[in-house]
């Protein structure tokens, strides 16, 4: 899933001075970042009731938790994403398959 967030920053820009315009990039990045977070700590609170869990994978501290790409004054991008291999076929559906060689199981009645 991606959302974009647009403004009209290039048009307020040009009602403000010097100074005004030399920060306003790193005011739009905190603006972002701040963003980010509010979403990160909003999934990492849904997540509990979308998945049937066994472990905490989620935590921002896990290597495959929700984590967020900061933007900076020079790059006003952000991002929230995890390296979670299951969660785009648990959140989107598809097909499971085995990751490097391993049999994946099946299950079947009768077992």
């Amino acid at each position: 899933m991606q959302i974009s967030i647009s403004s009209n920053i290039k048009q307020i820009a040009k009602q403000l001075d010097h100074m005004q315009k030399r920060q306003l990039p790193f005011a739009t990045s905190t603006a972002l970042n701040k963003i980010a977070i509010a979403a990160q700590n909003s999934i990492t609170k849904a997540i509990p009731f979308i998945f049937n869990n066994r472990k905490k994978w989620w935590g921002k501290n896990q290597p495959t938790g929700i984590k967020v790409k900061f933007a900076n004054k020079y790059e006003l991008v952000s991002a929230v994403y995890t390296r979670a291999y299951f969660a785009n076929i648990q959140e989107e559906g598809g097909i499971k398959t085995p990751r490097s060689g391993h049999k994946l199981a099946v299950p079947a009645s009768g077992a």
